[in-house]
């Protein structure tokens, strides 16, 4: 996580405060096959898009600022994580192991749940207003142990199992995940192969992804024992999130 602008209160904080429904907005899609030249990529006229739905406008002024910024912290923030590698494929590529990426605005209500998640592409988070929190798994798992479900999506593995071998030989679970949050103006990196758990409080969040639009999600059934440290059932009622 990195700052960004400084955090003051907002129309578009106000709004996803007292939103009762969460959002995802039409996305950019970016095509593969390709080297991606992220410099033509007008995140700013797409937050925008959302405007009259969201509140976050960028003026005119500051589109050319807020484009320059978005693009020097995906370098910086890809770059402090030692995942460099990950963004570089790509964006010589096209894809992020396979898949081409999209980018797209989320407004995610106050006091919602995604489901426990891996990641098998790279992803880049940067919140507009409110708060996105997270318990995320310290290590990352390996990519091969996500499963291809026959609908094209991908499922997470046995996430328990694997943490009491672990506990077994070294430290409590408790030990393998920790607490963060990316607060408004921040970005966040998440490498493939990374496990988390995203929720919002009482500030919701309006957040910008650059992501695949899949996720590996694991099973309640397969957080055997981590009742403690994050919420497995949540997110299951629905397509990805719930209170």
């Amino acid at each position: 996580m990195c700052p960004g602008s400084p955090a003051r209160e907002t129309t578009a904080d106000q709004a996803i405060r007292a939103r009762t429904e969460s959002s995802f907005f039409e996305a950019l899609e970016i095509p593969g096959g390709k080297p991606v030249d992220v410099g033509k990529l007008d995140v700013a006229a797409l937050v925008n898009a959302s405007a009259p739905n969201t509140h976050f406008r960028i003026n005119d002024d500051e589109k050319e600022n807020f484009n320059a910024t978005w693009r020097m912290k995906l370098r910086e923030v890809f770059a402090a994580q030692n995942i460099v590698d990950e963004l570089q494929e790509w964006e010589s590529t096209g894809l992020s192991r396979g898949r081409c990426l999209k980018l797209q605005v989320m407004a995610i209500k106050p006091n919602s749940w995604f489901r426990v998640h891996g990641h098998p592409n790279i992803e880049f988070e940067h919140t507009l207003a409110g708060v996105l929190k997270e318990v995320r798994m310290k290590e990352p798992l390996q990519i091969d142990t996500f499963t291809p479900m026959g609908d094209g999506t991908l499922e997470g593995p046995d996430l328990g199992a694997m943490l009491a071998a672990k506990r077994q030989k070294e430290a409590a679970v408790d030990d393998d995940f920790y607490h963060g949050e990316v607060r408004k103006g921040e970005f966040l990196a998440n490498s493939v192969g990374s496990v988390h758990q995203t929720y919002t409080e009482e500030e919701g969040a309006l957040v910008l992804v650059l992501w695949s639009g899949c996720h590996a999600n694991i099973r309640p059934e397969k957080c055997g024992g981590l009742a403690d440290v994050l919420r497995p059932s949540a997110g299951w009622s629905c397509s990805c999130f719930e209170e």
